[in-house]
């Protein structure tokens, strides 16, 4: 691997970390449930970039399930979570 998909593992991994400590101290459901989409996009990213260049075909597929799940887990907490939302018009 070249010296600046080094670094951008690195970022990706510190990316990482920050999303895990937000999703266990996050006040909210809401900034929980976007943390762990950070984190399933940030794992896709790095599964791609240690994937090399396309030489290992499993961690590239493991990147797009992992995208996928991260999108509709999202969805998902969305759908549940209508009741939350205030639908209610300002008089």
């Amino acid at each position: 691997m070249s010296i600046i998909f080094d670094y951008a593992a690195f970022l990706l991994l510190i990316a990482f970390i920050v999303a895990m400590a937000r999703v266990f101290i996050g006040p909210d459901k809401g900034d929980r449930i976007l943390s762990l989409q950070l984190i399933g996009t940030t794992g896709a990213a790095l599964l791609l970039i240690l994937s090399d260049g396309g030489r290992v075909v499993g961690f590239i597929e493991s990147a797009i399930v992992l995208g996928l799940l991260a999108s509709i887990t999202v969805c998902v907490f969305v759908f549940s979570n209508k009741n939350i939302i205030d639908t209610t018009e300002d008089e």
